[in-house]
């Protein structure tokens, strides 16, 4: 055990003096999120990820004919919230949906629009793209375009 203790004492000082990486770091250029959330223009939580491996706050509905503005934003491994737009111009939200007639994901600069087309009951997935690649991708949230 006294020798093990020594060898990660070594790595850590041969580490520090080559200025490498703290494992739990968060300094890539990558976006470096634990979780997902979706506000409308207002501030208002609409739905947020758990784990990135579900959502709560229901579904996300949507009038057939019209738009519904959303903020997508990020939290980090310490629980604080962050907006792309903090990260540079090099991130963009891009939306899956999974019946493509029933609507589309409009981004702009500081929210986006999600323009519903036609009635339908169908899923949404969030992807946060770093140039050509995505860094993060959510998993699917309930999404109606109900009828006017």
């Amino acid at each position: 055990m006294r020798y093990a203790h020594r060898a990660f004492m070594i790595g850590v000082l041969a580490c520090g003096a080559a200025a490498c990486e703290h494992p739990i770091a968060v300094i890539t250029p990558h976006i470096e999120a634990s979780e997902l959330l979706v506000r409308d223009t207002s501030g208002r939580l609409l739905a947020q990820t758990v784990d990135n491996q579900r959502w709560t706050g229901g579904s996300i509905e949507v009038p057939a004919g019209d738009s519904l503005p959303l903020m997508i934003r990020l939290l980090d491994f310490q629980g604080r919230e962050f907006s792309l737009e903090s990260r540079g111009s090099d991130y963009s939200v891009r939306m899956d949906i999974e019946q493509a007639a029933s609507a589309v994901w409009e981004p702009l600069t500081r929210f986006g629009w999600l323009r519903g087309f036609a009635p339908a009951t169908t899923r949404i997935r969030i992807q946060i793209w770093h140039t050509d690649h995505p860094d993060f991708i959510t998993p699917w949230l309930p999404l109606t375009v109900r009828s006017r």
